[in-house]
């Protein structure tokens, strides 16, 4: 019998990857009660698995090098606001060398996580009246491609989908990764960004040209995992959830996803809402080995599923 299974990637420190596909028959392998199917096993290097989806872009892919310089006076101060949340909330523009091309980034920067920017976006100047523009073929950082990549495992109707048609991005930020979504995946209808700071939304609608003019995006300003049990009430789902968000601890370090996303209970409305044969993605930073390891029980419990693990380069 067919199975719908649901895909689950984390990607961090050492990213992983947990995906289940919809199969007919075989061995599954490592996955609960033995039923028919098959499934990814545990993969303890870096590597990512095809299984004969599309990946499909407007144009050829640009990489931009990961952005280094990790201060509050790196580049030019754009703006700066107070945060309830996050402190100091600032954007600066960067000139970043790779190749001897020098390149525009702007990045979104906490002086309460002062060890990471939260977000950056490579610029290209408009030759028409000179101002700067996003550059949507672009992901500067190596964990936003992976994150973006998670939308080619999806699974619909049996087939790989290529691409989402319903996409839920907690954590905004600057909006880096639902602008590109947005720009480069021609089969979305809908997608929800949910970020708990209203100063980074207005940041990322003035600074980092978040399309809210789009009629397919919609922000809301609320807690992340209160917002997806709001969402499961109302039988809401979605075939690519993303969970972009972090915490900062007493030294400042960044820890992703917070302690409060990898709680039973959130983990279960996450897959509530989650279509058969969709994904969730998250980036995995900063937390002990201990709690990776009984993250991926709770996780391949709950999903069912196998694991890979990719290397974080950023």
């Amino acid at each position: 019998a067919m199975l719908w299974l649901q895909r689950v990637i984390m990607l961090g420190t050492m990213m992983l990857i947990m995906s289940l596909a919809s199969v007919e028959g075989g061995d599954r392998g490592r996955t609960a009660g033995g039923r028919g199917g098959r499934a990814l096993a545990w993969v303890p290097h870096p590597r990512i698995f095809s299984q004969g989806f599309t990946w499909r872009r407007r144009t050829p892919a640009q990489v931009c090098k990961p952005c280094k310089m990790n201060t509050d006076s790196s580049g030019e101060l754009l703006s700066s606001s107070w945060s309830a949340l996050n402190g100091n909330v600032q954007v600066r523009q960067l000139v970043s060398s790779q190749d001897s091309d020098k390149e525009i980034v702007r990045a979104l920067w906490f002086d309460s996580s002062p060890q990471v920017w939260q977000s950056a976006m490579k610029m290209k100047r408009e030759k028409e009246n000179g101002e700067f523009r996003p550059d949507w073929n672009v992901l500067p950082f190596h964990s936003s491609r992976a994150l973006a990549f998670a939308s080619a495992l999806i699974q619909r109707g049996g087939s790989p989908a290529s691409f989402a048609e319903r996409m839920l991005v907690i954590g905004l930020g600057g909006g880096t990764i639902v602008g590109w979504s947005l720009a480069n995946m021609p089969g979305l209808k809908e997608l929800q960004a949910v970020e708990a700071d209203e100063v980074v939304v207005d940041m990322a609608s003035k600074f980092f040209a978040l399309p809210v003019d789009d009629d397919r995006l919609t922000v809301t300003v609320a807690n992340g995992c209160e917002y997806a049990h709001k969402l499961k009430d109302m039988g809401k789902s979605f075939d690519l959830i993303i969970l972009d968000v972090g915490s900062t601890g007493d030294e400042g370090h960044c820890t992703a996803p917070p302690e409060e996303f990898l709680r039973e209970e959130n983990m279960k409305n996450f897959h509530a809402i989650l279509e058969d044969g969709g994904v969730l993605a998250f980036t995995m930073i900063g937390h002990p080995a201990e709690v990776l390891l009984t993250l991926m029980k709770k996780v391949e419990s709950i999903f069912d599923g196998g694991l890979c693990f990719l290397e974080n380069r950023d």
